[in-house]
């Protein structure tokens, strides 16, 4: 009866968070009309956009690190999934106890979700990449054709090196971390990344 009560409670309480977490309805629904209205007819455009032979395409895109999130945002008919899987430093020479699945099932199991979904999955490095991280990860990613992997999303310069020396031809994202705040920025690192996310 006491475990009965106990996971009632739990049930109640995690309810509760989720639904704090979650936006009032009517800021969901104005937002939503926004974006359907944005990605039909484009959003409002500045006049060197507007003068542009080839405007970019708006494109609703979701930062996570865990499964759930990855399912929700597929729920929320996203275009393109940046996944950061949990790693856990030495998990592929002992055994750690870990209630996540291991960095490559992780990756299996999004790449998988996102490929049945029709969305793009780009793979994001963690902003502090250290050494044990790649060396433990480039090999298990040098088969990222398998892994159906559309690009990866990198917070600094070191990383893109690293995985352009392994694969190239894969599309590279550059993320808050590359502190790019203007135009100059991205003229000299347009070569590498396809695409940015600018720093406030």
């Amino acid at each position: 009866r006491l475990n009965s009560v106990r996971r009632e409670f739990l049930k109640i309480a995690e309810d509760m968070m989720i639904a704090r977490a979650r936006p009032a309805q009517e800021n969901i629904d104005q937002s939503s009309c926004r974006w359907t209205e944005y990605k039909t007819h484009g959003a409002p455009k500045s006049p060197a956009v507007r003068n542009s032979s080839n405007p970019a395409r708006l494109a609703l895109g979701v930062y996570t690190d865990s499964i759930e999130g990855v399912q929700g945002a597929l729920e929320g008919g996203c275009d393109f999934i940046c996944f950061e899987p949990v790693f856990i430093p030495g998990t592929g020479n002992c055994r750690k106890i870990s209630v996540h699945l291991p960095y490559e099932a992780q990756v299996a199991t999004v790449s998988a979700m996102c490929h049945a979904a029709g969305v793009r999955f780009i793979l994001k490095f963690p902003r502090i990449t250290r050494n044990n991280y790649l060396k433990d990860i480039l090999p298990l990613l040098s088969k990222g054709t398998d892994l159906n992997i559309s690009g990866f999303l990198v917070e600094n310069y070191g990383t893109a090196h690293a995985l352009i020396l392994m694969n190239p031809h894969v599309a590279f994202y550059g993320s808050g971390g590359l502190n790019i705040f203007n135009h100059q920025s991205v003229c000299q690192s347009d070569s590498v990344f396809k695409s940015f996310t600018l720093s406030p």
